[in-house]
Formats: C-alpha cells, sequence, structure tokens
C-alpha cells in the first residue's frame, strides 16, 4: 500500500515529478474508435437530456466538444471518467442545443428542456476552460465577453500532447 501511495504522489505531486506523455496520431485515433465501440451499452442506458437554449446563440461550442463534469472534486490521481459517479458527460450539438448523458439507469429516459441564463453562464465557461485551442460562436460578443469577465479561463493548462 505504500508503495502504490508513493506512486501517486509521484504522479500529482508537481515538486516530485513532471510527467510528459508523447502520443502518436494513428493510436490516439485508434483507441478513441476502440473506446467509443466498448462504451456503446453504458450511453445506451443512460438519462438523456436535451436542453433547448431560450435565446438565439445561447451556446459556445470547441474543438474539443466532449467534456466530463464532475459532480464532485476528482481525486487528484484517478480523475474523471465516463462511469465516474455524478459525472455529467456534455456535448453541445448546435448553438441553441446541448445533450446532457446523466447516470445510467434500468429505464433510460430522454428528455427535452429549456435553459435559463445560469446555466448558458456556467456551460459556456466549462466550454472555454475544456477548449484545446478554439471558441465558436456566431455571436462574437458572445466570446468577448466571457473572456473579459474570466481571465483565468484564458490561461492555458498543462495537457498531454499528440503528435
Amino acid at each position: 500500500i505504500e508503495e502504490a501511495e508513493d506512486l501517486i504522489d509521484f504522479g500529482t505531486n508537481e515538486n516530485r515529478s513532471e510527467l510528459s506523455i508523447d502520443y502518436p496520431k494513428e493510436y490516439w485515433l485508434k483507441q478513441m474508435l476502440q473506446l467509443a465501440i466498448d462504451m456503446s451499452p453504458v450511453f445506451e442506458i443512460c438519462h438523456w437530456e436535451i436542453k433547448h437554449s431560450i435565446t438565439p446563440y445561447g451556446f459556445l461550442t470547441s474543438d474539443h466538444p466532449f467534456m466530463l463534469v464532475p459532480g464532485e472534486k476528482p481525486h487528484p490521481f484517478y480523475g474523471v471518467g465516463l462511469l465516474t459517479p455524478k459525472v455529467k458527460k456534455i456535448m453541445p450539438l448546435t448553438a441553441g442545443m446541448y445533450l446532457v448523458a446523466h447516470e445510467p439507469s434500468k429505464n433510460p429516459v430522454i428528455i427535452h428542456s429549456e435553459t435559463n441564463k445560469d446555466f448558458f453562464r456556467t456551460v459556456n465557461k466549462w466550454t472555454v476552460r475544456n477548449a484545446e485551442r478554439y471558441v465558436f460562436s456566431p455571436s462574437r460578443g458572445k466570446i468577448e465577453k466571457i473572456a473579459k469577465k474570466n481571465k483565468e479561463l484564458l490561461i492555458t493548462p498543462k495537457r498531454y500532447s499528440v503528435s
């Protein structure tokens, strides 16, 4: 147990290590497609919610549109995954529609709901934070407003590189 805890500390403690992993594109694509096939049974039993914007162009999207949003603070080593309890799987479909996958269930349902401005602001911040390089919106002012009010979102986090 001590050895496992030491390895976890090594992987998460910035003072002890600075891990850098370089994945070849071919490997990344193969893993992504395999994961989609392997995870399809999970998505079949999720509750699905389609959120409709109450205003035109309410939602932003980005070059990294699939988001995992934890319901509680994630473990620094294990992080967040598709089956982490209380995690929301969010995908923008258009500037007026978002798809949210909730917890798996024996009797999954698909519901439609309208959103309010608080939801727009929150999910748009997540979209900007999750973006690799680009954020998209038919309304340029919406992106500029978020960037002006939330400067911390513009700081690029360290990520794994794909080459």
